[in-house]
């Protein structure tokens, strides 16, 4: 009899022993778990574009704020005058793209002299592309809110949120790859929209790049290519659209966005 009970008690003891290692495994699991999606969640929230749990009123985009608008321009000089000073003398977008961009133009309206503006230029890559590819004729100038870009040909210092009146129903096109970095991206775009005639397109070239992940104080803006057409017919719903796209490199969710009146 006593060794049956001694048994027993031996049996329950290991039972208690197996509880005790399952729990302090369930415990090492449950901490484990938390660091990882902490971690997770932390270096992975640029992937959360859109919150499925809810409707319609949800932030799209990323925007740095500037409580002294002083600093903005400040900042924005500061980066590109380094370049300028450092002999930087080449562009995010490539002269490849800038002739795909002319020959959709030669294609819609003809051979024609086109009259453009390439807004964010920094060197004025896109805008000696622009002249060499578009027809003969055709004359496309570059704006910078840094005063020492004007040293590049065809380059005037402008902050581009702003349009000056004689711009405004006058151009063919305007292009941009500097979008993102605009304190007021809805103002920009919007002035920029109003300076094309009745056939005239903007052309917005974003991929990645120009996304959540990348925006700071000087890429103010970040918005993904996929939220982008439909965050524009939001702003411009009745006047602008989206009306095509130009793939560049789907593989980065690289376009150019052609943007229209609405007629």
């Amino acid at each position: 009899m006593a060794k049956a009970k001694a048994d027993m008690r031996r049996i329950i003891k290991q039972f208690e022993n197996i509880e005790l290692l399952l729990n302090k495994v369930l415990t090492l699991l449950s901490k484990s778990l938390a660091g990882f999606f902490m971690r997770f969640f932390s270096k992975s929230r640029h992937f959360f574009v859109i919150d499925l749990g809810k409707g319609s009123d949800q932030k799209l985009y990323s925007l740095h704020n500037y409580e002294n608008p002083s600093d903005y321009a400040k900042n924005q000089q500061v980066k590109t005058s380094k370049k300028i000073a450092d002999g930087y003398d080449k562009s995010w977008c490539t002269e490849e793209t800038i002739s795909l961009i002319s020959s959709y133009l030669v294609s819609k309206h003809g051979e024609q002299e086109f009259k453009g503006i390439c807004h964010g230029t920094r060197v004025g890559k896109e805008v000696e592309w622009f002249n060499s590819h578009l027809p003969t004729g055709s004359y496309v100038f570059g704006t910078d809110i840094e005063p020492s870009a004007t040293k590049y040909s065809d380059t005037i210092e402008h902050d581009f949120h702003e349009a000056k009146d004689e711009w405004l129903n006058s151009f063919d096109f305007i292009y941009s790859n500097s979008h993102d970095h605009a304190k007021n991206p809805k103002k920009a775009i919007g002035n920029w929209l109003r300076s094309l005639n009745d056939k005239g397109f903007l052309f917005l070239e974003h991929s990645r790049s120009h996304g959540k992940k990348f925006q700071d104080d000087a890429d103010c803006w970040g918005v993904e290519t996929e939220i982008l057409p439909f965050l524009l017919l939001q702003w411009f719903r009745g006047d602008f659209a989206v009306v095509d796209t130009i793939p560049v490199k789907e593989s980065n969710a690289h376009y150019i966005l052609v943007m229209g009146k609405i007629q």
